[in-house]
């Protein structure tokens, strides 16, 4: 530093001496900032790999990089690599960005090649995004654009909780962002130019900005919004051709036999399969599972997200297949997946027997322009004895449910209009079932009526003088002798009599239900393992005979803005692992230690329990405070990650301890007013990533755990 010091001292140069000194301060910032790191010390409670292994998937996450993705084979691309990396290193222009086009057909080695060059080179820029399948994802999901423009937002800038749903707000957001950092954008698999539109707007990137589309349309580029408004762009194109049989050859060998060459006795059958692929990557891979044992490693592959992914063109291939089966009469097909196909069997009640699985998406047949009114007469669904899947999305329906197969494993009805389930469908073999979009205003039987009844025999105790136990005592039993009365006996007794055990479903989603007020009868669902009801803005309860479903693993009830409290039971659930709270309103709301007992909790300083429903417990003529600003929440020790982002809560609302929360890996706080960082934070022995953006009020963040090694703090600069 002395040296460079000197030299500085030494610049005649006005202009250079000046540079020189940025130069030097910010080595010397680096340097402070460096020195001020804490290490990691290897000792004898674990061994060098596990340590070797924790600093990996350290400085994946920093990096973007799942512990499972690996970096694409690009056998035979050296000439395509060398120009896209020549592209990207191209600093001299002057235009506000450059834009690459990669065009081919199908599987040719689009996505491939994109995802390689991103993975070496995104660190190079301030942000970037790789989204994949846009294609697929915008013709397959509802709202998938969307979901699409949240993505790129969530990359590219702060991640925002708050919902939005309007594609043009968005992509506003999007030209904010990429107008003042330099991004570089990755589209994969474009086929509109809607989503173009949709996903760079129409106004001018930073300089320097660098964005590839993958397309099997190479014209779509230059015809979107941002080249129309006279945006200084620069746009290249590439076109991506079959590979020569050498490389055809190594990549079938690779994939099918871990090598380069084919093992002997099988030249001739890789000379054949070679012939026949013509240099296409893709189907090279896919008709390697003419050999043995190599299915699982074609068929899918594990995303980014850890999500199973099934390549289009082995999509097209398997649907192609099942076409074959009947190419003029789709209802004799085993599958049905196009829209206009499966209206047209519902409409004329031509389904057979041999019909598995069938979608139908009336939203996605309006954005195509079709007009015509149906409504579903449920005998066309009678001789489909055999469906297991089945979609009926903003269908209208007539008529009796029993009509229904029976066997269904996965029934999707998004934008039910009736504002209840029906009672006589059959779900007793439902493994999924997904109702987002419905009206419906609750499912199953909730708790609010028989907390009516139960008021009578809780009792609030103040700290008014004291009240005695015995007389607490008197009320409860004189209570109880009433009970067989109450209406909520009533409603129990009749209801029973109607109760349908979904002794197979495993998923339920409910999001966007906005009349849903209560989600109840969980005693009904044994093996319930998700419970997904984001959005559902007019919730109000959930039962707390959830404490039943002794599988669940992940709770969503993100944005369930009148949510005000959880089931008192929730922290009876053993194997929960995730819940999501984003956009409640918990602000009343005080975090408490699970599987307290009644005494434990009313001992607790400020727990806001004001209510018990047993006077056992009770030492005689025991004065009792009770703070009534808070209701407290208690939460399964089983956590591995947790979310209370956005729900107004102070540092007040949680407590002092959180090293019950054993496991508990991630904590988001996001969006709250708190002033500093809960002492409770400290005391969480795993800690790995703890979310703090966007908390205005936040003082200090210092981070003083014995247990923790090292957390991942997201925050706003």
């Amino acid at each position: 530093m002395a040296k460079h010091k000197q030299k500085m001292e030494a610049e005649t140069d006005p202009t250079k001496r000046s540079e020189l000194a940025q130069k030097i301060n910010l080595w010397k910032e680096a340097l402070t900032q460096v020195a001020g790191l804490k290490g990691e010390h290897l000792n004898g409670s674990r061994g060098e790999t596990e340590f070797i292994e924790e600093l990996i998937k350290d400085i994946s996450s920093r990096l973007r990089i799942t512990s499972r993705s690996v970096l694409p084979q690009l056998i035979g691309r050296d000439n395509s690599k060398k120009f896209v990396t020549s592209w990207l290193k191209d600093a001299a222009s002057s235009h506000t960005a450059d834009i690459l086009t990669i065009s081919g057909m199908a599987g040719i080695g689009k996505t491939t090649l994109a995802k390689y060059v991103h993975a070496f080179h995104s660190h190079e820029f301030d942000s970037s995004s790789f989204i994949e399948d846009i294609s697929g994802k915008c013709h397959n999901q509802y709202n998938g654009l969307l979901n699409l423009q949240k993505q790129l937002c969530d990359d590219i800038s702060k991640p925002n909780s708050i919902q939005v749903h309007d594609a043009s707000r968005y992509t506003s957001q999007i030209e904010k962002a990429v107008a003042c950092k330099k991004v570089f954008l990755v589209l994969d698999n474009i086929d509109h130019l809607d989503q173009l539109d949709a996903l760079l707007g129409s106004k001018a990137f930073h300089l320097g900005s660098k964005i590839i589309v993958t397309t099997e349309y190479k014209w779509l580029t230059k015809s979107c919004a941002l080249f129309k408004m006279n945006i200084n762009s620069k746009h290249k194109t590439l076109l991506l051709q079959g590979l020569h049989e050498t490389a055809s050859q190594q990549i079938l060998c690779y994939h099918a036999f871990m090598s380069y060459n084919p093992k002997e006795g099988y030249e001739k059958v890789s000379e054949t399969i070679v012939n026949y692929c013509q240099g296409n990557p893709m189907a090279l891979k896919v008709l390697d599972i003419a050999f043995k044992d190599l299915i699982d490693r074609c068929l899918i592959s594990i995303g980014w997200n850890n999500e199973l992914v099934m390549h289009q063109l082995l999509q097209k291939m398997g649907r192609f297949e099942v076409r074959e089966e009947s190419p003029k009469k789709p209802w004799k097909q085993s599958r049905l997946w196009c829209h206009e196909e499966s209206l047209e069997v519902l409409k004329e009640k031509k389904a057979k027997e041999k019909v598995i699985g069938l979608a139908l998406d009336m939203k996605v047949l309006e954005q195509q322009k079709f007009r015509e009114t149906f409504v579903l007469k449920t005998d066309a669904l009678s001789k489909m004895h055999k469906m297991k899947l089945l979609q009926l999305n903003y269908v209208q329906i007539n008529g009796s449910y029993e009509d229904f197969p029976g066997q269904l494993r996965w029934l999707c009805m998004h934008g039910f209009p009736s504002n209840s389930i029906p009672q006589d469908l059959n779900m007793e073999n439902l493994v999924a079932l997904d109702m987002s979009y419905s009206k419906i205003k609750s499912f199953g039987i909730c708790n609010s009526n028989q907390q009516q009844f139960e008021s009578t025999q809780k009792v609030t105790y103040l700290n008014l003088p004291f009240i005695h136990v015995k007389l607490i005592k008197l009320i409860t039993h004189w209570s109880l002798l009433f009970s067989n009365i109450s209406p909520f006996h009533q409603l129990t007794e009749s209801s029973s009599k109607d109760k349908t055990l979904l002794r197979s479903l495993k998923i339920l989603k409910l999001n966007f239900c906005k009349e849903l007020q209560c989600l109840g009868s969980f005693d009904e669902l044994p093996s319930l393992e998700r419970l997904i009801a984001t959005n559902c803005t007019s919730l109000l309860e959930v039962c707390e005979s959830i404490k039943t479903c002794i599988e669940l693993v992940l709770i969503d009830l993100r944005y369930c803005e009148k949510l005000e409290k959880l089931p008192t039971a929730i922290d009876m659930l053993k194997k929960v692992k995730t819940l999501l709270l984003d956009g409640c309103s918990l602000s009343g709301s005080r975090i408490e230690t699970g599987n307290m007992d009644s005494l434990e909790m009313l001992k607790a300083n400020n727990t806001g329990i004001n209510t018990i429903t047993s006077s056992s417990t009770i030492p005689e003529a025991t004065p009792i405070p009770i703070n009534l600003d808070f209701t407290a929440i208690s939460i399964p020790k089983s956590l591995v990650k947790l979310s209370l982002a956005n729900n107004n809560l102070s540092t007040e609302s949680f407590p002092i301890d959180f090293s019950w929360l054993s496991k508990l890996e991630e904590l988001y706080l996001d969006d709250n007013p708190i002033i500093s960082l809960p002492n409770c934070v400290r005391s969480l022995p795993v800690l790995k990533k703890l979310g703090i953006s966007n908390c205005k009020r936040l003082m200090s963040i210092e981070h003083s755990s014995t247990h923790t090694k090292r957390v991942d703090t997201v925050f706003d600069l």
